[in-house]
C-alpha cells in the first residue's frame, strides 16, 4: 500500500490504461485497483473519464441524454481529454424482446433538411464546458452544430474534431438538375479549423432518394485551399449502375464557392499543372473505390495530396494496374514516410496472375520499411517471402487473408523474422482442430509481442466439387457415408462455442507464457483473440447457396472474442487448465454471433420438420439430444488433446 501512495501519477496512470482493457468495458479490476487507496481511486477516476462516450438513443429528447451526461460528469469534466457522440437507435425485432440496432445512418422519416433543425443547443454546450477536451469526435448522422466548429478561445476547450459521417446536404443534386452552389452551413463545416479528420462513405454516389453527390469535387478543392485543416481523410467511392445516366451528372462540375479555393480543379484539365496549388500535407488517406481503384483516380487525389507525407495509405481493393504506378512512386521518394500501407489486388477477373504478383513483390521491395502491412487475395508464396524479408523485422501491425499461404510452417517463420508484431489477422484452414491447428496456436504463441490477434477461419471444402447440385445432395460422385462425412465436417469446422475459443485463446497465450519464463519475463502479453468462421460457400459457389443446409451453417457458425482478465494476478495463473482451473477464469469470452443466430431461428424453425435426412443423420451422429431444443444439444470438437501441450 505504502508502495502504491508513493508512485508518480503518471506511473498510477498507466496501471490504469493497462487494467481498463480487462473484462471488456465492465472495469472490474480498475474498480478493485480503485478501492485500495485513496490516491488509486483518483487515478482510477481520471481514467475512467479520460475517454468517453455519450450515445444518443433520442433524437427528440437530446435535452435528457445531455442532463444524464453532465450529472455523471458533475465535479469530473477536468478530466474528459477524448469525447465520442454517437446515435444508436433501435428497432423492434418481431422475432426478440432484445431488439435490433438500426444502421447508423438511418433516420427514418427525417430529410436531410430536416437534420440540420434538429436542436443540439445543449449538447454543443455541454461539449464547450468540459476545459481539458482535445479530441472530439462526431459520429452522429446529422451536421454537427455550428457551436463545436468554431475556432477555439482562451476560454474554451482546443480540440481537434473527428467527423466519422461527412455529409454536407447541399451536394446533392437530383439527377437532370443544374448543381447548386455549397451553402454557407457546409462551407463552415468544411473549413472548421478544428475538423482533423473525417470520413465520407459516399463521396461520389446516388443516395436513396436518387441524388447525386458532389464531395468528391468539394473535398479536392477544400484540401487545395490554404484554410484546410485537416490530417486525416477517409473516403468511400460507389460506381453508379449502368441503369443510371451519370456521365452528363459527372461531367457537370459545381462553380468554386467565391473566396473557399484557391484554384479549382474543375477548370483545368488533368494532370494540367499550369496552376500553381500547394498540395495537402496528410497524415492518412484511407480511399475505398467499388469494385476497384484505378491509377486514374489515385492521378486526381495526387493533385491536391502531397503523398511523400502520408504515414498511413489504404487503397482498398486496386486494379493491377495501379501497382507498378505504386511502385514509381516509391522509387522517386514519394511515398517516403510512409508507414502503414493497405492494399488488396483485384485478381478475381484478371488473367495475368503472375504478373500481377511480380508487380507486387517489386512495390513491396522498393517501399521504405513498414510498421503496417495488411494484404489481401495475395495467393503468392512469393509475396509471403518478400514481406518477411523487406519489412518483416519492423512490423508492428499484419494482416494477410490468404489461407493458402498461412500455414503453420510459415507462422513459425513469422516469429522468427517479425519479432516486434503486436497486431495480426489472418485467415487459416479451419480443420476441426486436429493436431495441425493446434500446431499453428502454437506458432502463434511464439510471436512473443504479440497482444491482438484476430482469426478468420475459412471452412471451404473447393475439392468437394459436386456434392450439392441444384439444392440438393447429388449422388454422382460421392456415396451416402462419403456425403455424411463432409456434412459433418463442414458442421464441426463452423461449430465454435465459448468452450473451444478459450481453449484457443489458450493455447496461444499458455506458449507464449511458458516463452517467457525461459527468458525470465514471466509476462505474456496476449490480450485479445477474435475466432469467426468465413461466410462462403463451402462447398463451391453457387449450388450450395440454395441448400438447406446454408440456413444450418450460417445460424452455426461461431464468432467469439476471448479477452485476458489477468490484471495484476499472477501471471502463472494462465498455466492453470484444469477443469475448474484459474487459466478459464481468466479468460472472458463473448459471443458475437447471438444477433445472427438469433435472425436465423425463423428459418430454423421453418425448415426443421422438412430437413433433408441426410443433414439429420450427420447432426444426429455427432449430437444426441433427448428431450429439450435440438438447437441446444451441439457443442464444438476439442482441440486435439495430444497437441495442447506441445514443447515451447
Amino acid at each position: 500500500m505504502a508502495t502504491l501512495e508513493t508512485l508518480p501519477s503518471v506511473v498510477l496512470d498507466l496501471v490504469c490504461d493497462f487494467l481498463r482493457i480487462d473484462h471488456f468495458e465492465d472495469c472490474r479490476s480498475l474498480h478493485s485497483f480503485a478501492l485500495a487507496s485513496r490516491t488509486c481511486r483518483l487515478a482510477s477516476e481520471r481514467s475512467r473519464f479520460r475517454r468517453l462516450k455519450v450515445k444518443i438513443h433520442d433524437l427528440s429528447n437530446v435535452a435528457q441524454a445531455v442532463r444524464d451526461a453532465t450529472a455523471m460528469l458533475t465535479g469530473r469534466m477536468h478530466h474528459v481529454r477524448g469525447l465520442s457522440v454517437d446515435y444508436e437507435s433501435h428497432c423492434a425485432d418481431p422475432r426478440s424482446h432484445l431488439g435490433k440496432r438500426c444502421d447508423h445512418s438511418t433516420l427514418v422519416g427525417i430529410s436531410k433538411q430536416q437534420r440540420r433543425n434538429i436542436n443540439l443547443d445543449a449538447l454543443a454546450d455541454l461539449i464547450c464546458h468540459l476545459p481539458g477536451l482535445t479530441h472530439l469526435t462526431w459520429a452522429m448522422p446529422i451536421p454537427a452544430p455550428p457551436a463545436l466548429l468554431r475556432p477555439s478561445t482562451p476560454q474554451g476547450p482546443n480540440y481537434r474534431l473527428e467527423i466519422w459521417e461527412l455529409g454536407l446536404q447541399s451536394l446533392y443534386t437530383p439527377v437532370g438538375q443544374k448543381a447548386r452552389e455549397m451553402d454557407a452551413a457546409d462551407y463552415t463545416i468544411l473549413t472548421s479549423p478544428r475538423l482533423d479528420t473525417f470520413s465520407c462513405w459516399d463521396i461520389s454516389a446516388f443516395d436513396d432518394d436518387g441524388n447525386w453527390s458532389y464531395h468528391e469535387e468539394a473535398i479536392l478543392q477544400a484540401l487545395a485551399s490554404p484554410q484546410c485543416q485537416l490530417e486525416h481523410v477517409s473516403v468511400d467511392y460507389s460506381e453508379p449502375e449502368a441503369s443510371f445516366s451519370t456521365q452528363d451528372v459527372q461531367n457537370h462540375r459545381r462553380p468554386s464557392r467565391p473566396g473557399l479555393f484557391s484554384s479549382s480543379l474543375s477548370q483545368r484539365p488533368h494532370n494540367d499543372q499550369s496552376t500553381s496549388t500547394s498540395k495537402r500535407a496528410l497524415t492518412s488517406l484511407s480511399i475505398n473505390f467499388r469494385p476497384a481503384i484505378t491509377s486514374y483516380l489515385v492521378d486526381r487525389w495526387k493533385e491536391v495530396i502531397d503523398f511523400s507525407t502520408l504515414i498511413s495509405l489504404n487503397l482498398g481493393v486496386v486494379k493491377p494496374e495501379l501497382l507498378p504506378m505504386l511502385g514509381d512512386m516509391a522509387a522517386t521518394g514519394a511515398l517516403r514516410s510512409l508507414q502503414v500501407l493497405e492494399l488488396t489486388p483485384d485478381l478475381l477477373e484478371y488473367d495475368n496472375v503472375e504478373r500481377t504478383i511480380n508487380d507486387l513483390c517489386s512495390l513491396l521491395k522498393v517501399l521504405c520499411p513498414l510498421r503496417g502491412l495488411h494484404l489481401g487475395r495475395t495467393r503468392s508464396h512469393a509475396v509471403f517471402d518478400t514481406l518477411l524479408e523487406t519489412h518483416g523485422p519492423h512490423l508492428r501491425e499484419l494482416s494477410l487473408d490468404e489461407p493458402v499461404v498461412f500455414t503453420s510452417k510459415n507462422a513459425y517463420r513469422l516469429a522468427e523474422v517479425c519479432r516486434r508484431v503486436r497486431d495480426l489477422n489472418i485467415t487459416i484452414r479451419r480443420t476441426g482442430g486436429d493436431e495441425a491447428e493446434v500446431a499453428f496456436y502454437h506458432a502463434l504463441g511464439h510471436l512473443s509481442r504479440l497482444e491482438s490477434v484476430s482469426i478468420i477461419f475459412d471452412c471451404t471444402r473447393p475439392e468437394a466439387t459436386g456434392l450439392i447440385n441444384h439444392g440438393v445432395f447429388s449422388s454422382d460422385k460421392y456415396n451416402r457415408e462419403a456425403r455424411i462425412g463432409l456434412v459433418q465436417d463442414a458442421l464441426v469446422n463452423v461449430a465454435i462455442d465459448e468452450e473451444l475459443a478459450r481453449s484457443m485463446f489458450l493455447t496461444i497465450a499458455q506458449t507464449q507464457k511458458r516463452r517467457a519464463n525461459q527468458t525470465g519475463s514471466r509476462q505474456f502479453l496476449l490480450r485479445r483473440l477474435t475466432v469467426e468462421c468465413l461466410d462462403s460457400d463451402l462447398f463451391g459457389r453457387g449450388d450450395y447457396s440454395h441448400s438447406e443446409l446454408s440456413i444450418l451453417l450460417e445460424w452455426l457458425r461461431g464468432h467469439w472474442i476471448c479477452e485476458s482478465s489477468i490484471g495484476l494476478r499472477d501471471p502463472d495463473a494462465i498455466l492453470d487448465d484444469k477443469p475448474g482451473g484459474q487459466a478459464h477464469k481468466a479468460v472472458l469470452a463473448r459471443d458475437e454471433s447471438l444477433q445472427r443466430k438469433m435472425e436465423y431461428e425463423e428459418d430454423l424453425y421453418e425448415h426443421l420438420n422438412g430437413v433433408d435426412p441426410l443433414v439429420e443423420d450427420a447432426w444426429l451422429r455427432l449430437w444426441l439430444y433427448g428431450r429439450g431444443d435440438w438447437k441446444q444439444s451441439w457443442k464444438s470438437q476439442p482441440l486435439a488433446s495430444s497437441a495442447r501441450h506441445m514443447p515451447v
